[in-house]
């Protein structure tokens, strides 16, 4: 009876195999750009905030060792030829210590007199710096006139785009008489965010190419997992960065188990690059910022104690100098790891920012976070550390306060601060607690 089946059943039969196999492929084809948008959306969200942060905190190092090197005022000598003073230092043409600040990075400074470009690590095409130039109405407006600094993802200088970060700067009696700029190429940004969504876009492909060559027999079997697949794309799409593919499709020793087991690595990746620190590996700033959150919240609902410290590297900006910034590196990782392991299991360490920690001491008493921190500060200061042939020695300074239930972020960070600037003004390589 097989073998004299109507014809007609069997093209109807193959009809109804394409048109599933088309009601999968559509879908997922559709699925993959919506994840692909999702994805690519997060992550210039995500990258535009990191970059903010980025931009800020060079600017406030500009600013802050700008004052430190030439204390004073910001003074304005003569009108057709014009000479703009920091204290007794003449800016003009004086470029040695922007090209230092931004010596090992990716990023340009500028700073303004006014709205006037006085002294910029940029330069045009023939190597001359670009000075002496007025910054776009635009940005006089809105940072100059309205008091506020300001950051843009798409400024234009010399036919470049950048992201920029514009930085209020004031004289001692309060008066606003300039600005910086720093800039980071948004070429550079955007090939960041292409390479990180290669993957993505290499195992939706793969995905799809697996569904079109499979048999009319793996049809349901494919579509059932294809959407257990979607639903972890969906909920990695969503941040969820945590959730765990399903066992039965990461166990598979075929196509699709593959394509499960890069999902994970995918969620791993950004996971890591939206919670943990490029360089450190340790919690950054954003994720730090969170899981205090996390620590107040907890401790309003249960009770529970916590004390909060930042710690500071002495002499940091010393080490560069003298070793450069790849020893200044390996003191950093050094340290994180140190103030990782001296941490496991008393709560988390993130990096605040350039050599600055976060430590968060959860579920203890304030006394026997003192003591622990006092301990953790001593073997930093015993650790040595091999650079170039040379081992030196790092301290640290700490200031450390106890958790209020009534405490924000802001709070009781501030407290920390004004103990870590005690230590540090009486000596440093020293706790500060606000017994």
């Amino acid at each position: 009876m097989d073998k004299e089946k109507n014809p007609k059943e069997a093209i109807k039969e193959k009809s109804i195999h394409g048109e599933m196999l088309f009601s999968i492929l559509v879908p997922t084809i559709v699925t993959l750009v919506v994840i692909m948008l999702l994805f690519d959306t997060l992550m210039k969200i995500t990258v535009d905030n990191d970059v903010k942060r980025e931009l800020d905190n060079m600017a406030n190092v500009a600013i802050n060792m700008m004052d430190r090197e030439n204390p004073g005022d910001y003074t304005k000598v003569g009108e057709e030829e014009v000479v703009i003073y920091k204290g007794e230092t003449v800016l003009n043409n004086n470029y040695d210590l922007i090209d230092k600040i931004v010596d090992g990075t990716d990023l340009d400074i500028t700073f303004f007199y006014k709205d006037l470009r006085v002294i910029s690590t940029l330069v045009d095409d023939n190597g001359n710096r670009l000075v002496n130039l007025a910054a776009h109405s635009k940005v006089t407006r809105e940072v100059l006139e309205e008091g506020k600094s300001r950051f843009y993802n798409n400024v234009t200088l010399d036919g470049v785009i950048y992201y920029a970060y514009y930085k209020v700067i004031y004289n001692s009696d309060g008066q606003i008489i300039g600005m910086v700029e720093v800039l980071k190429s948004a070429k550079k940004v955007t090939l960041y965010i292409v390479i990180r969504l290669i993957p993505v876009f290499f195992v939706g492909i793969m995905g799809i190419i697996l569904i079109a060559l499979v048999n009319r027999k793996m049809i349901n079997r494919f579509v059932d997992i294809l959407r257990r697949l979607e639903k972890q794309f969906n909920t990695v799409s969503k941040g969820k960065l945590d959730s765990q593919v399903d066992t039965s499709i990461l166990n598979r020793p075929d196509e699709i188990g593959s394509m499960a087991r890069s999902v994970t690595k995918m969620q791993k990746a950004l996971k890591a690059m939206i919670e943990l620190d490029a360089l450190t590996q340790i919690n950054n700033r954003r994720r730090g910022d969170t899981k205090l959150s996390t620590t107040i919240f907890k401790a309003k609902n249960n009770g529970t104690q916590f004390s909060v410290a930042i710690g500071d590297i002495d002499y940091f900006k010393k080490i560069n100098d003298t070793y450069g910034h790849d020893a200044g590196d390996k003191v950093l990782v050094t340290v994180a790891n140190i103030l990782r392991k001296s941490m496991n299991g008393k709560g988390f360490v993130a990096r605040w920012g350039g050599e600055e920690f976060l430590l968060v001491f959860e579920r203890m008493d304030y006394e026997t976070a003192v003591k622990y921190l006092k301990r953790i500060d001593e073997i930093i200061a015993k650790e040595t550390i091999k650079i170039n042939g040379t081992t030196i020695k790092v301290t640290m300074s700490f200031g450390i306060t106890r958790g209020r239930t009534e405490d924000e972020n802001n709070k009781v960070i501030k407290r920390a601060d004004e103990m870590l600037y005690k230590a540090k003004s009486t000596g440093r390589n020293r706790v500060i607690a606000d017994f």
